[in-house]
């Protein structure tokens, strides 16, 4: 039985998969040849820039766009944007001469940092404190939006002094 024909007879039985149960057909590159006929398109642009400060980096998404208007949809298109991410992230952060396990360690050292710490939204962005603007009703980043957050440091001498 394919998992689409298991879901839908879990759906038809009033059984509700849990949200961990959706999947994420995961393919890089600019013409990515998916399995299944795609509709509709979300997206994020993240950037990243070099500060004069020590092992600190500025980053954020600059842009985003939805395909629904419906908060629950928009869940479904964020963790299919984040599965994505990290899948390309691991792969290029490997490619960097470092290991799976260290790409890993990377994300847990963030996991737990969020985890300690208190999460702001709203105003100061999804992480840090004090600014103005963040993600507005439509899932776009306010154009003034700034935090200041050091997330899970990296592994020592991650960051060149310059570049």
């Amino acid at each position: 039985m394919t998992r689409r024909v298991f879901l839908l007879a879990l759906g038809c039985l009033g059984i509700r998969p849990r949200a961990s149960d959706a999947m994420t057909e995961v393919k890089h590159g600019p013409n990515p040849a998916w399995t299944t006929p795609v509709t509709g398109e979300f997206s994020a642009r993240v950037v990243g820039h070099y500060t004069p400060t020590p092992d600190l980096a500025a980053a954020g998404v600059t842009e985003s766009a939805f395909s629904s208007d419906r908060p629950v949809k928009r869940r479904a298109e964020l963790l299919a944007l984040r599965t994505a991410f990290v899948d390309w992230w691991i792969a290029v952060y490997v490619a960097q001469e470092a290991t799976r396990s260290e790409a890993i360690a990377q994300w847990q050292g963030l996991i737990d940092h969020l985890r300690e710490t208190a999460v702001t939204t709203g105003t100061g962005g999804a992480l840090g404190t004090g600014g103005s603007g963040g993600a507005g009703a439509d899932g776009g980043v306010g154009g003034n939006s700034s935090s200041t957050a050091r997330l899970a440091p990296c592994s020592p001498g991650m960051w060149p002094r310059s570049r």
